[in-house]
Order: structure tokens, then C-alpha cells, then sequence
């Protein structure tokens, strides 16, 4: 649970921190958007992997 708090505050930090057109949280949250409006799609699919 610790190193998954650790790893949101990591994300966290890099979102704050990154200038948007850089920013890897803000251009896939804005290509879900494109796609969800463009394909009228209506699921997401949140896949967890592991290094």
C-alpha cells in the first residue's frame, strides 16, 4: 500500500510540475476525450501492469 502511495504522489508531483504539451497524464486524459467523442465509445479499460 506504501509504495502505491508513494507511486501516486510520484504522478501527482510530475502532473504539477510538467508544462502541458509535455505532459503525458494531460495528452492521454485529452486523447480519452477525442476518442470517447469521436468513436462514441462508451467503456475504458484501466489495465495495471507490473515492471
Amino acid at each position: 500500500f506504501e509504495e502505491f502511495l508513494h507511486g501516486f504522489h510520484e504522478i501527482d508531483e510530475y502532473f504539477a510540475n510538467t508544462p502541458f504539451e509535455k505532459n503525458v497524464v494531460v495528452l492521454l486524459g485529452m486523447l480519452n476525450v477525442w476518442y470517447r467523442n469521436f468513436f462514441k465509445v462508451a467503456s475504458h479499460a484501466v489495465l495495471p501492469y507490473d515492471q
